[in-house]
């Protein structure tokens, strides 16, 4: 989210409010995007992008994308666009192009990386990626319970994502792996994690950026998701199943499989509750006490098979603090 950190409206707002995007018939300095139609903006932003190069003579990429919010442009200049795109990424993509273009002159082997995030999800009818272009895509408003391209429950992300895929000629992806309303609890999403990675890389995506949790040190079965996760980027045709089993035996002793049981337990929960997983639920309707019940169950027999071995017991705690995390909050409805 970089258009911010490039023309920074704290310092260019007051003498340049046009710069900034109308929203609801006013120009905000706080919390906006950029009027992508501005002219003289766009000069500036090259220079200032420019500068940046000059700091960072080594950079092989730069990321020219939207601020984390929705305060998108509704000038009349704005919407003349999203008229002839269909779509708000219309806008930015022409924006994008525009500085890209620029910048090959200077920097001719620069990559320039942006967003498609929320709003500009859906592609633009008419626009394509620059040569020098690279778009990200995002899942941020799609369900980690089913497949991203598969699931029936992200249908609008696969149609976004094989529109991207037909006119970029290199397409990223920004995949969410965690809960980030609520890092403590567990976020079951460990069945789709190898079919997400194994799917895109079949259908030519350059890179997967995986966002997990880190931010703290007791989230869900961290360790592990870290290492499968390395593994599948590393080999996409990997078998999940193996890996986590592996994980789980070589970090956990013989609670692993009994811990690999526990997982499965929370799948199946999901699964059957039919419920979206995104990465900032708030609730956890997912669940059922009775599923709650049962996977206390397995985690205390994971406990009991290490009990007396210090450190795999110390290990499994850490691991079984996001149950304790979920019985609070499903106590708490």
């Amino acid at each position: 989210h970089t258009f911010d950190q490039i023309l920074p409206s704290r310092i260019y707002f007051d003498l340049h409010p046009t710069w900034y995007s109308l929203k609801y018939g006013q120009r905000k300095k706080d919390g906006t995007q950029l009027c992508l139609t501005n002219q003289k903006m766009r000069r500036q932003f090259v220079a200032n992008a420019l500068e940046w190069l000059k700091k960072n003579p080594q950079a092989e990429y730069l990321a020219i994308s939207q601020n984390d919010n929705q305060s998108y442009c509704d000038c009349a200049s704005c919407k003349s666009v999203l008229a002839e795109e269909g779509a708000q990424s219309g806008a930015i993509l022409r924006f994008v192009n525009a500085v890209a273009e620029e910048i090959e002159k200077v920097h001719p082997d620069m990559k320039i990386v942006t967003l498609a995030y929320q709003y500009t999800e859906k592609p633009p009818r008419k626009t394509r990626p620059r040569c020098n272009v690279i778009v990200q895509l995002c899942s941020i408003d799609s369900s980690s319970a089913q497949p991203l391209l598969s699931g029936a429950q992200n249908k609008d992300f696969a149609k976004n994502f094989f529109a991207w895929r037909k006119i970029c000629q290199s397409l990223l992806i920004w995949n969410y792996m965690a809960n980030f309303h609520n890092y403590l609890i567990p976020f079951p999403d460990y069945r789709v994690v190898g079919s997400n990675i194994r799917n895109f890389s079949r259908n030519n995506v350059t890179g997967i950026f995986a966002q997990g949790d880190s931010q703290s040190i007791t989230g869900d079965f961290l360790p592990m998701r870290a290492w499968v996760v390395a593994h599948l980027l590393w080999n996409p045709k990997a078998d999940v199943n193996a890996l986590r089993k592996e994980f789980l035996s070589g970090y956990y002793g013989e609670a692993g499989p009994i811990l690999d049981q526990y997982l499965n337990c929370l799948s199946d929960e999901l699964e059957k509750s039919g419920a979206k997983l995104s990465c900032t639920l708030n609730d956890t309707s997912w669940i059922t006490l009775a599923g709650l019940n049962r996977a206390t169950a397995l985690f205390d027999q994971a406990r009991d098979k290490v009990k007396g071995n210090s450190p795999l017991e110390q290990r499994v705690d850490i691991a079984g603090m996001p149950l304790e995390a979920l019985w609070l909050e499903f106590l708490k409805k």
